[in-house]
């Protein structure tokens, strides 16, 4: 999950289809982007990548831009790469 949704005031939110700031992980004004980041990662990609659409935020089922999170991964040549993250971010192989 690669975006960081900051609003004017320093609210980090869940993604930018969250228009109204419904969803939001924590306050740059009083903690670290950082820390911020890691626990709103930690938490939303382990639903995407088990793809267990239904324990996401409500805001989250309506919307089908998360669902690509864990899709088979092509190279440019259109060959299949048998690579994906874990919750962690870190690469790992398909199957372990």
């Amino acid at each position: 999950m690669g975006i960081a949704v900051i609003t004017w005031d320093g609210k980090f939110l869940n993604c930018p289809n969250d228009f109204d700031g419904t969803l939001i992980w924590g306050d740059l004004n009083t903690e670290a982007l950082q820390d911020i980041w890691r626990r709103r990662n930690e938490h939303m990609t382990k639903y995407h990548l088990s793809h267990e659409w239904d324990k996401l935020p409500a805001i989250c089922q309506a919307c089908n831009d998360w669902q690509i999170v864990g899709e088979e991964r092509f190279d440019e040549h259109g060959n299949s790469v048998n690579k994906n993250y874990n919750a962690k971010g870190k690469v790992f192989e398909r199957g372990q």
